[in-house]
């Protein structure tokens, strides 16, 4: 992961803490259009988008693909921590690539 996909991590880390964004791929978009470097977030974002869908194996959200593999139902505060800690996980581990 470069530094560019860890800030947008970062960036799209605060605004789901914050509740101004649910969806992390939508979260880094937000981010992007508030980066200088538009063309490059964009593409980093890209980047990281296509790695959580494809962590999601088909499914559109983490509360679907919860809900088809663990046969649970995530609450909506459950489904934000989980994406809080998704986050945090590729940010330690440098994963998202």
């Amino acid at each position: 992961m470069n530094k560019l996909e860890r800030e947008l991590l970062k960036g799209a880390r605060i605004r789901i803490a914050a509740g101004s964004q649910k969806y992390i791929c939508i979260a880094l978009l937000a981010t992007v259009l508030h980066e200088q470097r538009v063309c490059k977030a964009y593409i980093a974002h890209l980047r990281l988008r296509n790695y959580i869908m494809d962590r999601l194996v088909g499914y559109r959200s983490l509360e679907q693909w919860n809900l088809a593999v663990r046969k649970t139902h995530l609450t909506s505060k459950e489904a934000k921590h989980a994406r809080l800690a998704w986050i945090d996980w590729m940010l330690e581990t440098g994963e998202g690539k």
